[in-house]
């Protein structure tokens, strides 16, 4: 139910971003990009799992693991690019 509020409110806040003309033509130049659509579709299935396990975690109890987990892994994901594949890491 959780998550189904969550699209629901992500459906209208889309709806509402939507109205602005420049907004309403750049995401119609998008439609007409099967590529973009697919990579698009893609990361929205990615986002929904990211929620419904987050969802699911919370709800059996488990808040602090997630939390920890949400705290950890921007800082292990910068650590493997830093010294796995050698990106520089700059100030901004």
């Amino acid at each position: 139910m959780v998550l189904a509020h969550r699209v629901v409110w992500s459906v209208a806040f889309l709806a509402f971003f939507l109205a602005a003309p420049a907004a309403r033509r750049r995401a119609f130049s998008a439609v007409r990009q099967p590529r973009l659509v697919a990579l698009l579709a893609l990361s929205g299935s990615l986002v929904a799992s990211n929620w419904l396990a987050f969802i699911s975690a919370v709800s059996s109890g488990h808040t602090l693991e997630v939390s920890l987990g949400y705290y950890m892994n921007p800082l292990l994901t910068i650590s493997l690019g830093v010294f796995v594949l050698r990106e520089s890491f700059r100030r901004w």
